[in-house]
């Protein structure tokens, strides 16, 4: 009785693992939550004032829906185009805040270069 227990736990911890996404690689509907949640954290941080962390949190929130556009051309592309043109709108209205003048489209992967952030810190990946 206990190996066949053993068995039958051993097989469920095999499919489980077969069926884990691959390190790094997140799944189009992670991608849309960190969208979501990131989009999030640049309204908050916008009301408190914090410009820079918010801009950060804006343009990862943008990086995931662009992802979830690539990966998942299926799902409502409407929704996915308003979702970015929402932070294209914040990115550019922070942008202009903060002095810079370059409009959202034009830097897909944000001022920051990769560096971390307050938003990256304290916010979500």
């Amino acid at each position: 009785m206990t190996s066949c227990r053993f068995g039958i736990a051993m097989t469920v911890i095999l499919l489980l693992a077969a069926s884990a996404p691959a390190a790094g690689h997140l799944s189009p509907w992670d991608e849309w939550r960190l969208g979501y949640t990131n989009f999030e954290i640049g309204e908050q941080t916008r009301t408190r004032g914090d410009y820079t962390a918010s801009l950060e949190a804006f343009e990862k929130s943008k990086r995931h829906y662009q992802a979830v556009k690539k990966a998942r051309p299926d799902w409502n592309q409407k929704v996915i185009r308003e979702r970015l043109e929402a932070c294209d709108k914040q990115i550019n209205e922070l942008r202009r805040l903060l002095g810079d003048k370059a409009p959202a489209s034009a830097s897909p992967q944000g001022k920051t270069g990769g560096k971390t952030s307050t938003a990256e810190r304290g916010g979500v990946s």
